[in-house]
């Protein structure tokens, strides 16, 4: 309840910032939308939310906080149960942290997601970067 509230409270004040024309905020809102959202159980609009912000952080070039949305989009996406889902947002987290010099943190969505990222459903990327990071 306690982050809930403060949770929240953040979302009020970057919605604040983004009504009074922060660009560089756009992104950020819309990831805290999709986490209010997952807070509320509502996996579409989550979804969507996440999809938003990473199309928006492209968009404004911000490689680091679309590698991070894509991650907590492919957690929750994972907690739900949707591993084709999880997957593709997983694996695009990985190749986004990579290309922007996140080693250990690609490293590190492998190594907790090796069940999932191992399967037979291994895409390109993923064994790209595993196998330039394995050597």
């Amino acid at each position: 309840r306690k982050w809930k509230a403060h949770a929240t409270k953040i979302t009020s004040q970057v919605h604040v910032w983004v009504k009074k024309g922060n660009v560089n905020c756009n992104h950020m809102l819309l990831m805290l939308e999709a986490e209010m959202a997952v807070l509320k159980g509502e996996k579409e609009l989550a979804k969507q939310k996440y999809d938003e912000a990473i199309k928006t952080s492209a968009r404004f070039g911000c490689a680091h906080d679309r590698a991070l949305t894509n991650e907590r989009a492919g957690d929750y996406m994972l907690k739900s149960g949707d591993k084709y889902l999880a997957f593709h947002y997983l694996s695009f987290a990985i190749q986004l942290y990579s290309r922007w010099g996140a080693k250990a943190k690609a490293d590190h969505l492998l190594s907790k997601h090796h069940n999932l990222l191992d399967g037979q459903h291994t895409s390109v990327v993923c064994k790209e970067v595993k196998r330039r990071w394995t050597w």
